[in-house]
Formats: structure tokens, C-alpha cells, sequence
């Protein structure tokens, strides 16, 4: 088996075998070639956000002035560039009916329970400024 005697840095001799100089070789392409394509990817994306911007209606002429950015728009960039797109936090209201059944003392005693612990807590929300109103309470036989 051929060796190769390398002196490091500091000194030192070093053996390499054939096949652990092949391999780093074999390395040392591998990782040219994804660089090569780091870069290419590296190329696309500054072109691609280039782009975006050149194509904007600039107020004061293209070389100066202010431009509306609208939402699609940036979207349309993130899209292209595999970024996830930003979304909008929506608020609404909504009325809720559910049946019940509690244990209690009497009926004021099971509104007072439901009044206090209802909650929705669905979808991965949580409601606010809940309002519960409970419509009629009625013994369950």
C-alpha cells in the first residue's frame, strides 16, 4: 500500500494511505461543485430581488422618490424566493349556542358555572372578551 508523508504545520510527519488522499480529493470536488451551486443560487436570488424593485412605479422618477409596496406584491417575491408568505391576523366576532349540564344546587347556582368557566378554545384560538349569556336553565330529570 503506497503512503504519502506529509509534514504539518508543526511539524509533524503525517501518513497518509493512497485511498485517504483519493478521498480527499474526491471531497474537495464535491464541495466545488455545491459551492458552484450555492452560488448559482446566490446569483438567482439577488436577480430575483433586483428584479422586484426595478419593477416598481417609482413617484420621482426611477432614480429617486417613494414607491407603494403592496402585499401580493412582496408576497410574489417571497413565493419566488421559497420564503413563507405573510399572512394577516383577522378578528371577528361570532355567536356560539351549546347545550350544557352541570351539577348544582339549584338553577342559579348551574347559570353562575356556565357563566363563569364557558370558554371556546378551538382551532388553535383562543377567544376574547367572551360574553356568556346563558338563555334558560332547566332541571334534567
Amino acid at each position: 500500500m503506497n503512503t504519502i508523508q506529509i509534514t504539518n504545520d508543526e511539524g509533524q510527519i503525517v501518513n497518509y494511505t493512497e485511498e485517504e488522499v483519493k478521498r480527499a480529493f474526491s471531497n474537495s470536488s464535491i464541495a466545488a461543485n455545491q459551492l458552484a451551486i450555492l452560488t448559482e443560487q446566490r446569483t438567482k436570488l439577488k436577480r430575483l430581488v433586483r428584479d422586484f424593485f426595478s419593477e416598481l412605479t417609482w413617484e420621482s422618477g426611477y432614480d429617486g422618490g417613494d414607491a407603494t409596496i403592496h402585499k401580493d406584491h412582496v408576497n410574489t417575491l417571497l413565493k419566488d424566493l421559497g420564503i413563507d408568505v405573510l399572512t394577516t391576523t383577522y378578528r371577528g366576532s361570532a355567536t356560539i349556542s351549546f347545550t350544557f349540564e352541570v351539577e348544582a344546587d339549584d338553577e342559579d347556582e348551574a347559570r353562575s358555572i356556565i357563566e363563569e368557566n364557558a370558554s371556546v378554545n378551538e382551532y388553535g384560538f383562543e377567544s376574547t372578551d367572551e360574553e356568556v349569556s346563558v338563555d334558560e336553565v332547566d332541571e334534567n330529570y
